[in-house]
């Protein structure tokens, strides 16, 4: 169960923050969001290098485009410092970060929602919550990310049909400039995409995905990425939305990424009714039947068993049951 150590509230006094700047606890992350004509936008530095250039972001809803002639209003800042019990490599992690609310107003309708960014001293996060009543249409989002060109790019590659269907697939690297063109599938990549800059590592992912669509990546010129959804037209959702977290974690060195509690963070705790006893969650390793390329025995019983007592005998704690099991 997660405890929050210090939880403040104040009021956010634009000439005291500069309007629309935003820091980390240790103030090495910054980040700054601002309305223009055309958009809502951000940017992010770490330790004053530029990590994510001006970037759109924004949600679509019903056909109108909620960012374009927008009003942006800071509303309020929080200092959130907790712990939490977690399942895998620890049994506690920690979660500290700035949280800053905007108001937003979509200046042709009247329409008003929030934007919200959270700023860990090893990324950063935003989404919208978006009130509203029956049934909507979200026909995508003006999500952007524009990393340092001269970046090199790992992501999963996968020849077939399933490549934005799963986040399985051969990780290979190219320039962060060439994305756009180096898949023979097209330039839509799924998450989580990893870039090394000169300086740091960067990873592009998202979190708290409930009631939404899970994005992908379309890769553009210029190592720009942008928001894309397998619902080309929109989805339909019921009263209020609330985007999934757009994440950009920032990491000094590779052990600093795995080590990152940003996703967890992001996360809402365990629905209590659900996982109430948690006990039979145990971490171990997994035979897999279809990744083992077993002859002729894959879905079937006696295939099955056979993978199953191969792992009882190299002591492995468990066997993987792919698709078709419910068969």
């Amino acid at each position: 169960m997660r405890t929050t150590a210090f939880f403040a509230f104040m009021a956010l006094l634009s000439a005291g923050c500069g309007g629309t700047a935003q820091k980390s606890p240790s103030g090495n992350i910054r980040a700054e969001v601002f309305a223009g004509k055309e958009g809502l936008y951000y940017t992010v530095t770490h330790d004053g290098r530029t990590v994510i250039d001006t970037s759109a972001m924004g949600v679509t809803i019903d056909g109108t485009e909620l960012f374009r002639d927008a009003a942006l209003r800071p509303a309020g800042m929080r200092k959130i410092d907790e712990t939490y019990s977690v399942t895998g490599r620890k049994a506690v992690s920690e979660g500290r970060c700035n949280e800053y609310l905007f108001d937003v107003t979509h200046r042709p309708s009247g329409y008003k929602y929030r934007l919200q960014t959270r700023l860990y001293d090893d990324g950063f996060a935003y989404r919208f919550v978006l009130p509203g009543d029956g049934t909507r249409t979200v026909n995508g989002e003006a999500a952007q990310w524009r990393p340092p060109q001269q970046s090199r790019v790992w992501f999963a590659e996968r020849n077939s049909g399933w490549k934005l269907l799963t986040y399985a697939g051969e990780w290979i690297s190219t320039t962060a400039d060439s994305l756009h063109i180096v898949s023979r599938q097209g330039p839509v990549q799924t998450m989580p995409l990893l870039y090394r800059t000169p300086d740091e590592y960067v990873m592009i992912a998202e979190a708290a995905l409930y009631d939404y669509s899970g994005m992908r990546l379309r890769a553009e010129p210029g190592a720009s990425l942008r928001a894309d959804f397998t619902e080309q037209e929109g989805f339909e959702l019921s009263g209020d939305i609330v985007t999934p977290w757009r994440v950009t974690i920032i990491a000094r060195d590779l052990d600093a990424l795995v080590n990152t509690d940003i996703i967890t963070s992001l996360n809402p705790a365990p629905d209590p009714e659900l996982f109430a006893d948690t006990s039979w969650i145990v971490p171990g390793r997994s035979l897999w039947s279809w990744w083992s390329g077993i002859d002729g025995g894959f879905m079937t019983l006696e295939g099955e068993k056979r993978v199953i007592d191969t792992a009882a005998s190299l002591g492995i704690e468990y066997s993987t049951i792919d698709d078709g099991w419910e068969e």
